[in-house]
């Protein structure tokens, strides 16, 4: 522990902690979610950052809010039936072409936790 300073050991530790938090909620994403054919009943499209983009759907008695892209906004009609995804564990919809969970952000932190574990007298050994 020689090699690792305190404040190298906390980043250590924080990166490791997001690590498995990012990859245990990209194995939830995955699980398998029911398609669902929905009606439309309401969208907003804004391409401002700061506003958020959704679509509005009803199913069965219940009306669900699904955040989607400005392009897949663009392209609901109102009034129109379209497929979502429906996740009826924990009962919400997601847009089928939503990419929110993808595994780049593990493959990022795998790195960083990697170059961090090496210690950084090995990378430069004194003379």
């Amino acid at each position: 522990m020689k090699n690792y300073s305190k404040n190298r050991i906390f980043f250590i530790a924080i990166t490791f902690l997001l690590l498995v938090y990012y990859s245990i909620d990209y194995a939830k994403s995955k699980e398998t979610k029911e398609v669902k054919k929905c009606l439309i009943v309401d969208k907003r499209c804004s391409t401002a950052p700061s506003i958020k983009t959704y679509v509005k759907i009803n199913f069965q008695t219940k009306t669900y809010i699904i955040n989607t892209s400005t392009e897949d906004c663009e392209n609901y009609i109102i009034g129109q039936k379209a497929l979502f995804l429906y996740d009826s564990k924990n009962d919400f919809f997601i847009d089928k072409n939503y990419m929110g969970n993808n595994p780049f952000k593990i493959i990022i932190l795998s790195v960083v936790f990697v170059i961090l574990l090496i210690p950084i007298g090995f990378l430069n050994p004194k003379q």
